[in-house]
C-alpha cells in the first residue's frame, strides 16, 4: 500500500510542520517516507486493515484542512484534495491512498 501526500507550499517552517506529523501516523508499519521537492511525499507502508486506514487517513487529514473532496473506488482507492488547508502558507492538499494488493489481483 502506499499513500502519496502532496501540498503546496514555499514555507520550510510548514514542510518540517508536516513531516514530523507524517512520521508520527500511528497506524502504518514498516513506515518509508520519500520526500520529492520538499511538497510531494510518497509513503509506502503495510497495514492489517484497509478499511482501517481508510478512517485513520480520514481523521488524519482533518488536523490540515477542512471541506475535503472524496473520489476513488473506497474499495481500494481513496483520493482526498481541499483547497482549504489549516496550514500557513498552503495553498491545496492531495492525499491519495492506493491498496496495492488490488493492482497485483488485476495482473
Amino acid at each position: 500500500m502506499y499513500v502519496t501526500f502532496f501540498m503546496t507550499t514555499k514555507s520550510e517552517k510548514t514542510e518540517k510542520l508536516i513531516s514530523k506529523e507524517i512520521e508520527k501516523i500511528s497506524f502504518l508499519q514498516n513506515i518509508n517516507i520519500d520526500r520529492n521537492d520538499n511538497t510531494k511525499y510518497r509513503i509506502t507502508f503495510t497495514y492489517d486493515n484497509w478499511h482501517k486506514v481508510i478512517y485513520e487517513v480520514s481523521q488524519f487529514s482533518e488536523s490540515f484542512g477542512k471541506e475535503w473532496i472524496r473520489t476513488g473506488n473506497i474499495d481500494f482507492e481513496l483520493s482526498l484534495w481541499t483547497n482549504k488547508p489549516t496550514l500557513d502558507n498552503v495553498n491545496a492538499i492531495d492525499i491519495n491512498v492506493y491498496d496495492i494488493r488490488s493492482e497485483l489481483m488485476e495482473n
